[in-house]
Formats: C-alpha cells, structure tokens, sequence
C-alpha cells in the first residue's frame, strides 16, 4: 500500500526544527539591535563632544596659563543621556537627549571642560579648574550602556588630555 503525504510525527518534527531555527535567528537579530542602538548612540555622543570642543577651540584668547583669564566650555551629561553644553559664562550651546530611554550613561569626571583656544580636557577641583596631566595620562570616560533580557552591552568613549575624542577599543 503506497503511503501519500506526513505521519503526524514526522510535521511535529518538522515544525520543531523549524521553530529552533527561528529562534536562533530572532536572538542573533536582537543582539544586532543592541549593538545598533549602542553605536549609534555612541557616534551621537562622539559627535557633540566635538562640536563642544569645537566651540571651546573658536573661543578668542590667548594661550590658557594658569594665571590668565580662563574660558571653557563645560558639557554635562545626566545618567539618562542628556548631554549640555554651556559657556564659562553660562550660556547654553545646546542641549540633547543622546540616547535611547533604556541606556544609561556615565561620565566621569561630570562635568568635564574644554579650554579655549587648545580644547584641552580638563575638571573641576574644589571649585577650581584643573587641565589634565598629559605626561600621566589622565582621560575622561564616557560609558554607554544597554541592558535587555539577553544580557547587557557597552561602549566606552575615552576623551585625552589634549581633548581628542576616541572610542575605547
């Protein structure tokens, strides 16, 4: 007697390694996502750090002593991934939420400073602004990072004394 067609058995079989397959293929997809918003939340972070450095570099003024006149630009960054930029005087730049509701966002130091003329890094000390080493190498670090079911992914921005802006590697 010839046979036409599946047993039962053999489609719950094929169904099942159907679904294995697909499910594979979601988490791969949601690790893609992850990595997605982090980059891009990191190019955005990227960029308007160096639009604030900007800003300090076009500062007129003489090269920064450490008895002259200081003029910085100061940028702040909340947990949830608002970043200000603002004048020595107080004079607002900009003001942007840089990253998705479920990011978290560190910086350290908060706030951190740019001088004008060099863009150089550097931190508020006891109320007073300090350059950074660069014979020590000190930096400033700015850590994105995204949670999800499936675990949890970071970047890490890295900001030199002489205020050049890179991702950590």
């Amino acid at each position: 007697m010839k046979r036409k067609g599946f047993t039962f058995i053999e489609l719950l079989i094929s169904i099942s390694i159907i679904m294995l397959l697909v499910s594979g293929v979601m988490a791969s997809f949601n690790n893609f996502a992850v990595k997605n918003k982090l980059d891009n939340a990191k190019e955005e972070v990227m960029s308007n750090l160096r639009l604030a450095r900007s800003y300090a570099v076009s500062m007129q003024g003489a090269e920064l002593t450490a008895g002259s006149d200081l003029k910085y630009v100061k940028v702040e960054m909340s947990t949830d991934g608002v970043m200000t930029s603002k004048m020595d005087s107080g004079q607002q730049y900009f003001g942007r939420d840089l990253t998705p509701a479920e990011m978290t966002v560190v910086m350290t130091p908060n706030p951190l400073l740019f001088g004008a003329y060099e863009g150089k890094a550097a931190k508020l000390s006891g109320g007073n602004l300090q350059f950074f080493n660069i014979g020590t190498g000190e930096t400033a670090s700015i850590v994105l990072t995204l949670e999800t079911d499936l675990g949890g992914d970071s970047r890490t921005i890295i900001v030199n004394a002489a205020g050049v802006i890179n991702e950590q590697k």
